[in-house]
């Protein structure tokens, strides 16, 4: 398959692999990616786990993003939602949350405070744009809310990385 689809989306290869490790101890069901505008990370973690199953969040449609879901065969896995995560109804337990929304501290506590309930235990749970320096309101409510669960480790050999695991 053709990786550098994703990686020209501003998506590490070292992130790809960091996903693609990681799904491997997903627990069968539903993947919710919030922020899901390129499907890079959506990708990323179903590739290896056709039992998985994903929605994908986001306020915006990118045709990038469609056509990477088509290239890696995955149309028919992912239900596209469209609109902001703390206005999506969900009622569902989720295996694996990935969230890359709002990068505010406020909207990214409100996306915890929202969907990680919903993470069953053994889920993982990911946080994109975790250390970057243009988004310290992420580092802010991970580090504030993620203290009892079990951290797995980043992305990129780095201070703190790009992207971050954990499991409920």
């Amino acid at each position: 398959m053709e990786w550098d689809r994703l990686t020209r989306t501003h998506f590490w290869p070292e992130t790809i692999t960091f996903l693609r490790k990681w799904s491997k101890e997903i627990p069968k069901g539903i993947v919710v990616n919030i922020g899901g505008y390129w499907e890079s990370s959506t990708i990323s973690m179903l590739y290896d786990r056709p039992d998985l199953f994903a929605f994908s969040i986001d306020p915006e449609v990118c045709q990038d993003g469609l056509d990477n879901l088509a290239h890696f065969g995955m149309s028919n896995r992912v239900v596209r939602v469209l609109g902001k995560s703390q206005e999506i109804d969900w009622h569902l337990p989720i295996a694996a949350l990935y969230i890359d929304g709002d990068h505010s501290y406020e909207a990214c506590k409100a996306d915890i405070e929202r969907w990680v309930p919903w993470v069953v235990e053994g889920g993982l749970i990911f946080f994109h744009d975790y250390g970057t320096p243009h988004t310290p309101g992420v580092v802010q409510a991970v580090d504030e809310f993620m203290g009892d669960f079990e951290y797995l480790g980043k992305d990129l050999d780095t201070d703190k990385g790009v992207l971050v695991a954990y499991r409920k």
